[in-house]
């Protein structure tokens, strides 16, 4: 073929395909779903939003109250899910539409990731956001040198690491946890490290009627601690010959805390048993004392 051929057929084609793309729009139906938008209201949406960005000022002040919102399964194609959906309960197409937090003059990604698995679970995701560490699989308020299923305390207590809530409790601040939704998450243990310890180390403290000053002393410390408690106030000849098999004597008060017990009270012996079980060291806001003294 000569190359006169080849020019002429090469513009022959060509003249058709301009010729059929200039007949598309003509021919083209009507599309299913239509915006009431035009290209001017996304030129101007546009323009809107880079004169807000322009007024945005950095802020350095120091914040008065945290408030942190977690939503589990939060990842883009959820919330690109949810911004549709919500637009559309509201009569319209939907993919205009943004959330309410989509709003927020500053908005980040993250990654998340154990540090032993690529896809993490709620424990140390949640563990990441309130200790900043990144730690294993499953596991809860712990180092990554913690094995699952650790249950020696005095390792657990080494590698145990403190979350913003008892960072914050211990600098007198009052703090708080609410949840929505009746299903227990692990995400919600974390910031109920009381409940974990309380689960595998109980606290019973017993005492007497006739025991006053040091069983009160006994009684503010734990409340102090925020550390849930039975008190067990000795009446019948069977609760005294169990404090016996417990401490080797009646002795007004003692103190067991999952298997091990004191005797008498020693205020930094208390503290020292619930350090090794677990027990934040302050109580959270509106924690209610336990243990009233009274007669069961």
């Amino acid at each position: 073929m000569s190359n006169n051929i080849q020019r002429t057929v090469i513009a022959s084609a060509l003249t058709a395909i301009f010729a059929l793309g200039a007949a598309l729009p003509a021919q083209a139906a009507e599309p299913v779903v239509q915006g009431p938008e035009s290209v001017q209201d996304w030129y101007n949406n546009g323009q809107r939003f880079i004169h807000k960005s322009k007024h945005l000022r950095a802020e350095h002040r120091h914040a008065k109250n945290v408030i942190l919102f977690v939503g589990d399964g939060m990842g883009i194609s959820t919330l690109t899910a949810a911004r549709i959906l919500e637009g559309q309960l509201n009569a319209k197409p939907g993919e205009e539409n943004r959330l309410s937090f989509e709003h927020f003059p500053n908005l980040a990604l993250s990654k998340t990731y154990s540090w032993d698995q690529q896809t993490s679970d709620s424990a140390p995701t949640m563990t990441a956001m309130v200790t900043g560490y990144k730690a294993r699989e499953g596991m809860l308020s712990v180092n990554h040198l913690t094995a699952r299923g650790e249950c020696d305390a005095a390792k657990i207590a080494a590698n145990s690491l403190p979350t913003i809530l008892e960072q914050a409790a211990a600098a007198g601040k009052a703090t708080g946890v609410v949840k929505l939704g009746g299903k227990p998450e692990a995400s919600d243990g974390l910031s109920f490290a009381t409940k974990r310890a309380m689960e595998s180390f109980p606290v019973t403290l017993y005492t007497s009627a006739d025991c006053v000053a040091e069983c009160k002393n006994a009684r503010d410390l734990l409340n102090g601690r925020g550390t849930p408690f039975t008190e067990k106030m000795l009446q019948k000849p069977e609760d005294f010959e169990e404090l016996k098999q417990l401490v080797g004597d009646v002795f007004i008060p003692s103190i067991k805390v999952g298997k091990q017990n004191f005797r008498g009270f020693e205020a930094g012996a208390y503290n020292n048993l619930l350090d090794l079980a677990g027990y934040p060291k302050s109580a959270a806001f509106g924690t209610k004392p336990t243990g009233s003294g009274e007669k069961p």
